[in-house]
C-alpha cells in the first residue's frame, strides 16, 4: 500500500465482463498492540497466521490473505484478496450479515477470546464516502470515557468509597471523583507528588476525606474538605513526620472516641498510634523484629504478624513466614470469627481461633503462586470464606482449609489469572459473583456455581490489569481498572451499587486498610439433620491419583467414623475424624495400593446428642 503510486490500485478488486470495476467498501482491521511489541524486533508481527499482530478482517469469512495457495487450488488467488474482503450492504458472501459484533464472522473478539464490546453495523452501499454505526459497549455494561486517562507510569493502585476514587503511585497520588471530575482545584487529580508505599483513607462525611500514607520512615496525612459542597474539596491541610525508625507495614485508619486514629507497624516490633494531625498518642510493641502487617478494631482489639509470630495483646504463636508482607484478616463470621494469614510466597494459608489456641487449618497450595486473596461468603451459605488467586487456579476455602465446591477454577489455555479477585453482587440478583482478570487484560465473571456470567470475558485492556476496584456512579457499579503501562478504564454495569452485597471491591477488606472483614450478608445454612445424605461425596470421582477426599457436611461436632469395603463386603480400611459443625469436612483416602473397582464408603457420624449413617459409592481406576 506504500509502494504504489495510487493507492486505490493496491487494493482487492478487478474489472468485471462489463468493465465496470468490482470493489471497495470499508476495510476493518483488527489491530494487537501485544503481539506487535513482542515480535516487532524479530519482525514476525505476523509471522503466525492464527495470531497477527496486524490483521484484516475479511468480510467474506474466509481468512485469505498472506495465506499460500497453489496454482489450481479452489482458492487461488484470494490469498491477495477480493472484493468480498469489504464490507458494504450489497456484500453477497454466503455468511455475510452487514454487521461486525461478537457473534459475526469474523467477530470483534480479541485474540485471547474476550468481548471487546465493538460493534458495526449497518455498512452503506459502496460509494466514495460510506457509513456505518459503530457502537462501543453491551447490554448493561457501557465504557465511561471521562474516566480513562493515562498516567505513563505502571504501578498504580486503586481504592475507592462509593463514588471517591483515589489511584496512588510510587512518587503520586491522584483523586478523582466517578464522573471522570478532578476532586481537587488541580485539575489533573494530582493531590501529591512524595515518595510513598502504601495508602490508606477513609470519608469523614460527605464534605470531609482523611488520607494517610506511609514512606519510608515518614508518615503522611492529607484531611480535604469542601466547604462549598460543590464536589471539589478545596481546603486541603497537609502534615507529614518523621518517625525514629523505618515503617514496615501499610497504614491503618480507624476511629477511638470519635477521633481518627493512624496505626502503623515499625522495623522494632512496635505499633504506633497517631491522632489526624499526626501527633504520638500511643504506641505497643509486639515482637523484637519488624512488625510485618496487622488487623486493627481498637487499640484493644490488634493483632500483628511478624517473621515468625502471630500475636494478639494476650497470646502469641511461633510462626515461619517469608513473605515480607503478609496478608492478615480478623474474620468476624456468623458461625465463629476467625483469623486468616497467608503467606504468598510460600504459598501458605492458615487459620486461627481468634484467642490463638487453636490452629484450624495450615495447608500449603498446589499453585504457580499467589497473586491475590479476598475473603466473602462465595457460595452464599452464611459463612466467609478465602478465596485466592493462585495464577493457574483459583481456589476457595472454608476456616478448616475444605475446599469449596466447584473449586478450583483453572485458567484456560496459556493465560494466567491476576490481581485480587473481586466478590460482588455483579447483575443485583443478590448471588455473590466472582471477578477476576487474567494476563491478556481479559476480565472473567463466574457466578457461585462457577459458571462464566453472561457479556463475560470481556477486554478491558490490551497489558495485564495491575489494580481494579468497584466504586458507585450514577447509582450503578463502575468498574475500574489500571493497567501495567499506566492507563485507567472505567465501564459503569447498569446494576444497582448496593454496599452489602459488594463484599469484596478492592484489593483489601477497606481502604481504611483495617485488616477486619464484615459478616456474610446471606442466611446461614441450617440443615435438619445431623449429616445431610445430599452432601456427602467423594471427590474426584472416579479416583485416578493416589487420593480421594471424602466430604461430608455436620450440622454440629461429633466423631465420624468411615468404614470402606469392597463389593465382596470385606472391610478395606477404617478412617477416623473429628468432624466440625456447620460446614463441610473432608478426609483423605490414601489409595495407593488400592486395586481397580468399586467401592462402599459407610461414613456414621455421632454427635452428643444424635447418631447419622449414610454411605457413597467410589470407584478406583488405575
Amino acid at each position: 500500500m506504500i509502494d504504489v503510486e495510487d493507492f486505490d490500485w493496491a487494493l482487492p478488486g478487478y474489472m468485471d465482463s462489463t468493465q465496470l470495476y468490482d470493489g471497495g467498501g470499508i476495510l476493518i482491521w483488527h489491530i494487537d498492540e501485544n503481539i506487535i511489541s513482542q515480535n516487532i524486533a524479530t519482525n514476525t508481527v505476523n509471522a503466525n497466521n492464527k495470531l497477527r499482530g496486524v490483521d484484516l478482517e475479511e468480510a467474506d469469512g474466509s481468512q485469505d490473505i498472506g495465506q499460500s495457495y497453489g496454482q489450481f487450488t479452489p482458492a487461488s488467488g484470494s490469498e491477495y484478496g477480493n472484493p468480498l474482503d469489504f464490507w458494504f450492504m450489497e456484500n453477497n458472501s454466503p455468511i455475510y450479515k452487514n454487521r461486525f459484533d461478537e457473534s459475526s464472522y469474523p467477530n470483534s473478539n480479541s485474540n485471547s477470546g474476550a468481548k471487546s464490546f465493538v460493534s458495526i453495523r449497518n455498512f452503506s452501499s459502496r460509494s466514495p464516502r460510506m457509513t456505518a454505526d459503530v457502537e462501543f459497549g453491551a447490554l448493561g455494561i457501557r465504557p465511561v470515557e471521562l474516566l480513562k486517562k493515562d498516567f505513563n507510569n505502571g504501578n498504580g493502585t486503586i481504592i475507592t468509597i462509593d463514588s471517591v476514587i483515589v489511584i496512588y503511585f510510587p512518587d503520586k497520588i491522584y483523586m478523582f471523583h466517578t464522573n471522570g471530575n478532578s476532586l481537587i482545584s488541580a485539575s489533573n487529580g494530582n493531590l501529591a507528588a512524595v515518595s510513598i508505599n502504601d495508602v490508606a483513607f477513609t470519608r469523614l462525611s460527605q464534605e470531609s476525606i482523611f488520607i494517610a500514607a506511609t514512606g519510608f520512615r515518614t508518615l503522611y496525612s492529607w484531611l480535604l474538605s469542601d466547604e462549598n459542597h460543590d464536589v471539589v474539596y478545596e481546603t486541603i491541610v497537609t502534615t507529614a513526620t518523621t518517625l525514629t525508625h523505618e515503617i514496615s507495614s501499610s497504614p491503618a485508619i480507624f476511629r477511638e472516641s470519635g477521633k481518627i486514629i493512624i496505626a502503623v507497624g515499625d522495623k522494632e516490633g512496635y505499633l504506633r498510634f497517631f491522632d489526624s494531625t499526626l501527633t504520638t498518642v500511643d504506641s505497643m510493641r509486639f515482637f523484637s523484629e519488624p512488625l510485618l502487617s496487622f488487623t486493627i478494631k481498637s487499640k484493644n482489639e490488634v493483632y500483628a504478624v511478624s517473621k515468625n509470630s502471630v500475636a494478639s495483646l494476650a497470646k502469641s504463636l511461633q510462626i515461619s513466614l517469608i513473605d515480607p508482607k503478609p496478608v492478615l484478616y480478623y474474620i468476624t463470621d456468623r458461625k465463629g470469627d476467625f483469623i486468616v494469614l497467608v503467606d504468598r510466597i510460600k504459598k501458605e494459608v492458615l487459620t486461627f481461633s481468634v484467642d490463638l489456641s487453636r490452629v484450624h487449618s495450615q495447608q500449603t497450595l498446589q499453585v504457580e503462586n499467589i497473586a491475590g486473596v479476598a475473603v466473602a461468603d462465595i457460595n452464599a451459605d452464611g459463612t466467609n470464606d478465602i478465596i485466592i488467586n493462585g495464577s493457574n487456579f483459583l481456589y476457595a476455602i472454608n476456616k478448616f482449609g475444605n475446599i469449596i465446591e466447584r473449586f478450583p477454577i483453572s485458567a484456560r489455555n496459556t493465560y494466567s489469572f491476576n490481581g485480587n479477585p473481586l466478590i460482588i453482587d455483579l447483575d443485583s440478583d443478590t448471588s455473590p459473583d466472582l471477578l477476576v482478570t487474567i494476563s491478556t487484560g481479559s476480565l472473567y465473571a463466574f457466578s457461585n456455581n462457577v459458571e462464566i456470567k453472561n457479556a463475560f470475558p470481556f477486554q478491558i485492556s490490551n497489558n495485564p490489569i495491575h489494580s481494579y476496584a468497584i466504586a458507585q456512579l450514577n447509582g450503578n457499579k463502575v468498574l475500574l481498572s489500571i493497567d501495567e503501562r499506566g492507563l485507567l478504564t472505567a465501564y459503569e454495569i447498569q446494576s444497582a451499587f448496593v454496599s452489602s452485597y459488594n463484599m469484596w471491591t478492592q484489593a483489601w477488606s477497606d481502604p481504611q486498610r483495617s485488616g477486619i472483614v464484615l459478616p456474610s450478608p446471606y442466611e446461614v445454612y441450617r440443615a435438619n439433620e445431623l449429616m445431610p445424605k445430599q452432601r456427602a461425596y467423594n471427590w474426584p470421582n472416579p479416583v485416578t491419583t493416589q487420593t480421594t477426599n471424602i466430604r461430608y457436611y455436620l450440622e454440629e461436632q461429633a466423631d465420624v467414623t468411615i468404614k470402606i469395603y469392597n463389593l465382596a463386603g470385606e472391610l478395606v480400611t477404617t478412617l477416623y475424624d473429628k468432624g466440625e459443625g456447620g460446614t463441610d469436612n473432608e478426609v483423605v483416602w490414601n489409595v495407593k495400593d488400592i486395586q481397580t473397582g468399586i467401592y462402599i464408603a459407610h461414613i456414621e457420624a455421632k454427635s452428643s446428642a444424635t447418631t447419622a449413617t449414610t454411605t457413597i459409592k467410589i470407584a478406583v481406576v488405575k
